[in-house]
């Protein structure tokens, strides 16, 4: 009896590990206000998710464009992400993760005269999201 109850336990527990595991690729969405920018700016990309009992690995790119002092400067990044989560909740998750962010940065109008320069840094994430699968 108990090498049967043991049994059932292992299979159970390992029918739930595969079903935890999935490889999903989709189309994300920010929404970002620089305290400095003109207006908000909507900020669209991709990811591919990695997940494995309770926790993810992510790696995303986006397309970010903002524009300063009326236009005269403008911005265009290309944030290249990697991130780690943890499942809070069924569809809430708290994320950590590094970035590469390449940024060219163009002037015009008064500010003509200045050489339009691309910026390259590393930085680090900290958040929480929400996935709400839609099928």
């Amino acid at each position: 009896m108990r090498k049967t109850f043991l049994s059932i336990v292992v299979v159970f527990v390992l029918s739930v590990a595969i079903n935890a595991q999935s490889i999903v690729f989709g189309p994300q969405v920010g929404f970002i206000k620089t305290s400095e920018a003109d207006k908000a700016t909507v900020m669209p990309g991709a990811a591919l998710r990695i997940n494995l009992l309770g926790l993810s690995a992510e790696g995303s790119i986006y397309y970010k464009a903002e524009e300063f002092e009326n236009g005269a400067i403008k911005t265009t990044s290309y944030p290249v992400m990697l991130t780690g989560m943890l499942n809070i909740l069924p569809i809430i998750h708290a994320e950590a993760g590094i970035g590469y962010y390449n940024t060219k940065i163009e002037y015009s109008g008064i500010y003509s005269g200045v050489k339009s320069e691309t910026k390259n840094d590393v930085g680090y994430h900290v958040g929480a999201g929400a996935e709400l699968p839609l099928g």
